[in-house]
């Protein structure tokens, strides 16, 4: 499992990803953290995946809501807690496939009822 660097939220916010590469053996589960940081009253923090020759994948945001794919509902979760500025992926028994390249994103905005 790798992540990548960094991407913006919007000006003056910012998300940063805390590791660069996991090792993980099938069956045990993994979490990969991000930092981030909003003036926005709304925020969501996007996660994707992507393969080698491939478009990036979505898996899910977290948020004050969230939306999972699919194929994450089971085993992939997520947080994010605008106060402390930390957000997680979390997958339960990883699995071969789940090799990738992994990403997050940030989204601000206002907050809606």
């Amino acid at each position: 499992l790798r992540q990548d660097n960094a991407s913006s939220i919007s000006a003056g916010d910012e998300i940063q990803q805390k590791e660069s590469s996991l090792l993980k053996e099938e069956g045990q589960s993994v979490s990969l953290e991000c930092t981030f940081s909003t003036t926005s009253t709304g925020y969501w923090i996007h996660w994707y995946r992507q393969y080698p020759g491939t478009g990036p994948q979505f898996i899910l945001f977290r948020g004050y809501s969230s939306y999972s794919a699919e194929f994450a509902k089971e085993r992939f979760s997520s947080s994010a807690d605008k106060s402390s500025g930390k957000a997680s992926l979390s997958i339960s028994r990883v699995q071969l496939e789940d090799s990738a390249v992994y990403y997050s994103k940030g989204d601000g905005g206002k907050e809606r009822d």
